[in-house]
């Protein structure tokens, strides 16, 4: 029999998709060369769905905005800060905890905590920062090369956190998700994507193929959270999405 569960997760994101999302500056009409560059710094696609957001684009001036979410049973952090301009992006993440609702009972330590994630595009060049991560109450190694996955020991489903994702679109640019968790029950049902920054290169040529993905690893099973490292779309709207997958989650009566 299919949940009705879906109507909670309906409601929480409605209550993240009405943050304070405060612009510092617009940018400018005046056009350039190549695609535009842009900058979200969350995205959820699943049985929770919330929206690019803080969410910026630009080919010249600098746009930039930050955010701060209200108080939710999902989302615990300081602030979010995105900036796209010319042929670059950034998008940063302070002091982020969180706690995924349909898995409390299996994930008591919460789903993520971090005190830094980051990701900057520079005339097509991806990097990203991260400091203090713990995924599931497991400390992440994040030195290795982009897109390396690493999976997190967990029972009952499946959980896979990728730091420095780095894509190369369609049009030539590279995208940069400094933090991906891919939450699984057989098939991926969550994905949550945090600090995402894209950009092209100045001279109009395609940004370099990212690095191949890596060996996946397990990390530490202690329950601490200290690791730090530096190793990281088209446009915000046109950036590729998970696919919602129809799914029964467990949650705590």
């Amino acid at each position: 029999m299919r949940s009705t569960r879906p109507t909670k997760y309906a409601a929480l994101a409605g209550a993240l998709a009405v943050p304070l999302v405060v612009p510092l500056s617009a940018a400018s009409p005046a056009s350039a060369s190549g695609p535009a560059s842009s900058a979200y710094g969350i995205y959820a696609g699943g049985a929770l769905a919330i929206p690019a957001q803080p969410a910026v684009t630009s080919a010249t001036q600098p746009n930039r905005k930050a955010l701060e979410l209200p108080k939710n049973p999902v989302f615990n952090l300081a602030l979010f800060t995105v900036e796209a301009k010319g042929h670059h992006a950034s998008a940063g993440v302070l002091d982020l905890r969180l706690s995924h609702p349909g898995l409390k009972t299996k994930l008591p330590t919460g789903l993520l905590s971090a005190q830094t994630i980051a990701a900057k595009c520079d005339n097509g060049v991806g990097s990203a920062h991260l400091a203090d991560i713990s995924v599931a109450g497991h400390d992440v190694p994040i030195g290795g090369p982009p897109n390396t996955d690493i999976v997190i020991p967990t029972r009952g489903f499946g959980l896979r956190v990728t730091p420095n994702k780095q894509v190369q679109n369609p049009d030539g640019t590279l995208t940069v998700v400094a933090l991906e968790l891919d939450i699984s029950i057989g098939s991926s049902v969550q994905t949550i994507d945090l600090a995402s920054a894209t950009c092209g290169r100045a001279d109009g040529k395609p940004a370099p193929t990212p690095t191949v993905p890596g060996t996946k690893t397990s990390p530490s099973s202690s329950a601490s959270s200290s690791a730090g490292g530096t190793p990281s779309a088209a446009h915000v709207k046109e950036a590729p999405r998970p696919t919602p997958v129809p799914t029964d989650l467990p949650v705590a009566g």
